[in-house]
C-alpha cells in the first residue's frame, strides 16, 4: 500500500517509516489501500480515524460533505479505467484541515498520478493544504 507525503517544500515521500508524528511541512498524504496494521498506524499518526473502503462506499448522497472536529470531509465519486471499454465510478475521501490535505483512496485514478507528476514539475503549486 503506498503512502505519499508531499513536504511544502516540493518533495515527496514515498512509504514512509510512520511513526507517531508527521513531518510538521507535510501538506498532503496520499493513502492508497491500507492493509492490516497500517491503517492503524496511519490514522495514529494523523490523529484521526480514516473511513473504511466499505464506509466510503456506503456513504449517502446528503453526507458526502461535513464538518468534523475542524475537518472538512468530503468523499467524492471519481471516474477511473478511462481508457478501458468499461470506466467505473468508486468513492475517494477528501479530508481538509487547517495545515494539511488527507486523501483516503482505493483506486488508482490517473488524474492522482498526474497531479503528483506536475507538483514535480512545479513545486510551488504546493504551498498550502488547500
Amino acid at each position: 500500500m503506498p503512502i505519499f507525503i508531499h513536504l511544502a517544500d516540493g518533495t515527496a515521500v514515498e512509504n514512509p517509516m510512520l511513526g507517531t508524528a508527521l513531518p510538521e511541512t507535510a501538506l498532503w498524504i496520499d493513502v492508497l489501500d491500507p492493509q492490516g496494521d497500517e491503517r492503524a498506524r496511519i490514522e495514529e499518526a494523523l490523529g484521526l480515524a480514516l473511513p473504511t473502503r466499505q464506509e466510503m462506499h456506503e456513504i449517502e448522497h446528503s453526507s458526502r460533505l461535513y464538518m468534523r472536529d475542524d475537518r472538512l470531509y468530503m468523499t467524492a465519486s471519481i471516474l477511473f479505467q478511462t481508457l478501458s471499454d468499461h470506466p467505473e465510478t468508486r468513492p475517494i475521501t477528501f479530508i481538509l484541515e487547517k495545515k494539511r490535505l488527507v486523501t483516503m483512496r482505493y483506486i488508482t485514478p490517473r488524474s492522482f498520478g498526474q497531479f503528483r507528476e506536475r507538483l514535480t514539475q512545479e513545486p510551488h503549486h504546493l504551498h498550502s493544504a488547500e
